[in-house]
C-alpha cells in the first residue's frame, strides 16, 4: 500500500456534494413538478462524466482515506475497571455530533452519506467518524448510522461500556473491558489483542487502549511510529492518523509517531483532557483552558479564551463545551467546509450517565436532566384558542381544512390522491406537496397521497403536532416531550431535527421550521431564498412553504420570509388566528372562521370553498 502524503490534508469526496438548483414549478402541468435548472444535453454528458470519475475516487479511497482522530474518553474512572466513555461531543472529519442534556443526539456539518442524520432517543457517548457515527444508548447498545461498506455502521448485539469511531471502522469495550472492532481492516487495524482494557481510541489505521494498569497498547498501522507507545502508565489516550498522544497520571502529555507541523510536540504542564486530530493536538488545562499545537492552517490550533470542560479535534477544526453546555468551534473553514465549526445554540450535556451495565462510579456532579416539555394542543396551535389544532392547511397544489365535526375536505390537484382523506374526525391536518397527513383525537397520525420516499408512512407512535412537507417529500411531527421526529427525503438536511424541545413544528419543501417555547423560530435546511433565516422575535404559529416561510405575531399580523415571485410571500393586512404557507402560495384563517389564501393560483388552491 502507498503511503499517504502526510502534508497534504486528503479530503477525498467532499467536493461530490451535492448543491442542487433552486427547485422550479413546471407551469402548465400537474404530472411533474420541479426541473432542477436548466442543463443542456451536452451538460447532463459532461456531469455524467464527472460523477463516474468522483466515483472511481470514492471506490479507491479506503486505499489513502483522508487522516482524521476519534472519541477518547477523556479519563480512566476512579477505582480502577473498564472505563466508561462519556463523551458528549466529538468532531468528525466532515460533520461535528454532541449530545443534548436529555441525551439526544445532534449532529451538524456534512451530510452526504446520513452521517450527521442521528436516530431519535437517548444515548450516554458519541463518536464521529467520517461518513459514519456511533453512539452509545443507557442499555449499553451500540447504535452506528451513515456510509456503511465493510460493515462499518453494522455494530455487534450485545452491551458495551465504550465507543470509539473513525475512518471506515470502530471499536469498543465489553463490560468485561474486552475490546471489539469492526468495518475496514487493511492494516489489522480492526483486530484488537485479547485481555481486559479500561478505555479505548481509534485513529486513521491505526487503534490504540489502556490496559487496567494503565499501560498502553496499539495495534495497526505503524509507519511512523504511531503505534509504538513508550512504556509506564497513563490515564487517558487518543489515536489519530499519524500520531498518538495520552496524559500520564500527573497530567503531563506525551505524545509519540510522526512530527510533521509539531503535532507531537506538546508543551510542559498538567491536563485533565487530550485530543489528537490528524494534524493537530488539543488538551484542557486543570482550569478549562484549551491548549493547541500542530498544524493551523485553518485556525483549528488558535482555541478561544475561557474555561472549557470537554474538547475533541476534528480534521482541521476543534470543538469544545463550555461550563454551561454551550458548543464552541474554531478551524475548519476552508473550500470543503460543511458547517462543522458551526454549532447550533442551546446547552449540551456536560457529563453523561454510564450505561446501565457499566460499572459504578460518582456521577453526583452531572447534571440533571432538563425537565421534561409536554405542549398540549393548545399550546401547540395557541393562535387558534382552541384544541383542535391546525384545522387549514395549504399543500402544493392543493389545501385541506377540517369541519366543525373534524371531517376533513380537501379541493386542488388530486394526481395522487392527496385530496381524497380518509374519514374523520380528525384534530389536526397538514397538507405537504402531494400527500396529506392528519392526527386522530387518540394522537395517531395518518398520511395518503404521493409516499415515493415513505413521506406517507407514519410511525406508529402518538404524536402532538404534525407537519407534512409543503412541496416536498417528509414529514414532521412532535413528540409528547417537545422533541420533534422528521421522515422522509433527506437532500438537504431537512429531516435532521435540531434536539431541545419545540412547541410547534412546520416541514416545507427542503427545509424545516419550529417554534421554541418563547416563542423565537428556528430553521434548517435547504435556505437559497432566505426561507430558513427567520426573522428576530416571538411568534406563536408557523408555516414552512416551497422556498418561503410565514408565522403570525402574537397580534395575529402576518410575517413571510423568503421567495416572493407569485406573491405567496406578500399576506394581507389584518389578523389570522391561523396560517399555512405552500409552494407557490398562503392560506390563513381569520378570526370569523372565513379563508383567505394570496400567492399562486393555478388549479384553484387559493379559491377556498364558502362555508
Amino acid at each position: 500500500m502507498n503511503s499517504p502524503d502526510r502534508n497534504a490534508e486528503i479530503q477525498d469526496g467532499a467536493n461530490s456534494r451535492a448543491h442542487g438548483n433552486q427547485p422550479v414549478r413546471k407551469r402548465g402541468g400537474a404530472k411533474r413538478f420541479f426541473k432542477w435548472g436548466a442543463i443542456g444535453c451536452g451538460g447532463l454528458i459532461g456531469l455524467f462524466i464527472i460523477l463516474v470519475i468522483i466515483a472511481a475516487i470514492f471506490a479507491s479511497s479506503e486505499e489513502d482515506p483522508p487522516p482524521r482522530r476519534a472519541a477518547t474518553p477523556p479519563a480512566m474512572l476512579q477505582g480502577g475497571g473498564v472505563a466508561v466513555s462519556q463523551t458528549s461531543i466529538d468532531a468528525g472529519t466532515f460533520n461535528t455530533c454532541a449530545l443534548r442534556e436529555n441525551g439526544a443526539a445532534e449532529c451538524w456539518g456534512g451530510n452526504t452519506h446520513g452521517q450527521s442524520a442521528a436516530p431519535a432517543g437517548s444515548f450516554v457517548a458519541i463518536s464521529a467518524g467520517d461518513w459514519h457515527t456511533c453512539a452509545l444508548r443507557e442499555n449499553g447498545a451500540v447504535e452506528c448510522w451513515g456510509w456503511n461498506p465493510d460493515g462499518r455502521a453494522d455494530p455487534p448485539a450485545g452491551t458495551f461500556v465504550s465507543i470509539s469511531a473513525d475512518r471506515g471502522y470502530s471499536c469498543a469495550l465489553r463490560e468485561s473491558g474486552a475490546a471489539e472492532c469492526w468495518g475496514w481492516n487493511d492494516d489489522g487495524q480492526a483486530n484488537p489483542p485479547a485481555g481486559s482494557f479500561s478505555a479505548i481510541s481509534t485513529g486513521w489505521r491505526h487503534a490504540c487502549a489502556l490496559r487496567e494498569d494503565g499501560a498502553a497498547e496499539c495495534w495497526g498501522w505503524n509507519e511512523f511510529g504511531q503505534a509504538d507507545p513508550p512504556a509506564g502508565s497513563f490515564v487517558a489516550i487518543s489515536a489519530s492518523s499519524f500520531h498518538t498522544c495520552a496524559l500520564r497520571e500527573n497530567g503531563a502529555a506525551e505524545c509519540w509517531g510522526d512530527n510533521d507541523s509539531g503535532r507531537t510536540d506538546a508543551p510542559a504542564g498538567s491536563f485533565v483532557a487530550i485530543s489528537a486530530s490528524g494534524n493537530h493536538t488539543c488538551a484542557l488545562r486543570e482550569n478549562g483552558a484549551a491548549e493547541c499545537w500542530g498544524q493551523n492552517n485553518e485556525g483549528e490550533s488558535d482555541p478561544p479564551a475561557g474555561s472549557f470542560v470537554a474538547i475533541s479535534t476534528g480534521l482541521n477544526h476543534t470543538c469544545a463545551l463550555r461550563e454551561n453546555g454551550a458548543a464552541e468551534c474554531w478551524g475548519g473553514r476552508n473550500e470543503y467546509y460543511e458547517g462543522q465549526s458551526d454549532p447550533p445554540s442551546g446547552a449540551f450535556r456536560v457529563n453523561a450517565p454510564p450505561p446501565a451495565n457499566a460499572p459504578t462510579t460518582d456521577l453526583s456532579n452531572a447534571p440533571s436532566s432538563a425537565a421534561a416539555l409536554t405542549p398540549t394542543m393548545s399550546d401547540v396551535v395557541a393562535e387558534s384558542g382552541s384544541t383542535t389544532g391546525a384545522s387549514i392547511s395549504a399543500g402544493g397544489w392543493h389545501a385541506c381544512a377540517l369541519r366543525e365535526d373534524g371531517s376533513a375536505e380537501c379541493w386542488g390537484n388530486n394526481d395522487y390522491g392527496q385530496t381524497n382523506p380518509p374519514a374523520g374526525p380528525f384534530v389536526a391536518i397538514s397538507a405537504g406537496g402531494v400527500h396529506t397527513c392528519a392526527l386522530r383525537e387518540d394522537g395517531s397520525a395518518e398520511c395518503w397521497g404521493w409516499n415515493d420516499e415513505g413521506q406517507a408512512n407514519s410511525p406508529a407512535v402518538s404524536f402532538v403536532a404534525i407537519n407534512a412537507s409543503t412541496g416536498g417529500a417528509h414529514t414532521c411531527a412532535l413528540r409528547e416531550n417537545g422533541a420533534a421526529e422528521c421522515w422522509g427525503g433527506n437532500d438537504y438536511g431537512q429531516t435532521n431535527a435540531r434536539g431541545g424541545s419545540f412547541v410547534a413544528i412546520s416541514a416545507g419543501w427542503g427545509h424545516t421550521c419550529a417554534l421554541r417555547e418563547n416563542g423565537s423560530a428556528e430553521c434548517w435546511g435547504l435556505n437559497p431564498d432566505g426561507q430558513a433565516t427567520p426573522p428576530d422575535g416571538s411568534f406563536v404559529a408557523i408555516s414552512a412553504g416551497g422556498n418561503h416561510t410565514c408565522a403570525l405575531r402574537e397580534n395575529g399580523s402576518a410575517e413571510c420570509w423568503g421567495l416572493n415571485e407569485d406573491g405567496q410571500a406578500t399576506p394581507p393586512a389584518g389578523a389570522f388566528v391561523t396560517i399555512s404557507a405552500s409552494y407557490g402560495h398562503t392560506c390563513g384563517l381569520r378570526e370569523d372562521g372565513s379563508a383567505e389564501c394570496w400567492g399562486l393560483n393555478e388549479f384553484g388552491e387559493s379559491d377556498p370553498p364558502g362555508g
